[in-house]
């Protein structure tokens, strides 16, 4: 798959938006009630996304003239700027186990470092931890908790 990734516009919120809210329903699902499926699709609609991404490092995969897949990283709320958060990491669901989530995570981690980053740190979902720990990603403290989301934290030193 010849892959492009660039830097998020507002022109992709839609898209990315929808990327979102179909592995919401699509994937994670099945790991979380549709209650706490729907809340969470509630913060991902085109609007808050353009708000969100303001303060975010994010890119976008582009394949055939279409955006599969998005990520970011952010460290605007940790007062250690070595720090960074990966956020709002997703692949369209047909798109998913071809590399797509690895480039970007990958190309995020090499921007990370020309900043001086440390660690980033993740919270992924119940769905996605298994993919974080191939890429290297470990259980903060090494103990499996789960946040007030139904998330655990995990880090990754660079």
């Amino acid at each position: 798959m010849n892959v492009l990734v660039r830097e998020y516009e507002e022109c992709d919120a839609k898209k990315i938006s929808n990327i979102i809210t179909r592995n919401l329903f699509e994937v994670n699902i099945e790991d979380y009630g549709k209650e706490e499926i729907y809340k969470q699709a509630e913060k991902f609609k085109p609007e808050d996304i353009i708000k969100k991404f303001k303060n975010r490092l994010t890119y976008v995969a582009i394949y055939e003239g279409n955006v599969i897949g998005t990520a970011s990283i952010c460290n605007d709320f940790v007062k250690d700027k070595s720090i960074y958060w990966l956020l709002t990491v997703f692949v369209l669901p047909e798109y998913h186990k071809k590399g797509i989530g690895r480039i970007l995570i990958e190309k995020l981690e090499e921007k990370a470092r020309k900043l001086n980053a440390k660690r980033i740190i993740v919270d992924p979902s119940i769905t996605g931890k298994n993919f974080y720990r191939k890429l290297g990603y470990e259980y903060e403290k090494s103990v499996d908790i789960l946040n007030d989301e139904g998330h655990i934290k995990m880090e990754k030193y660079l």
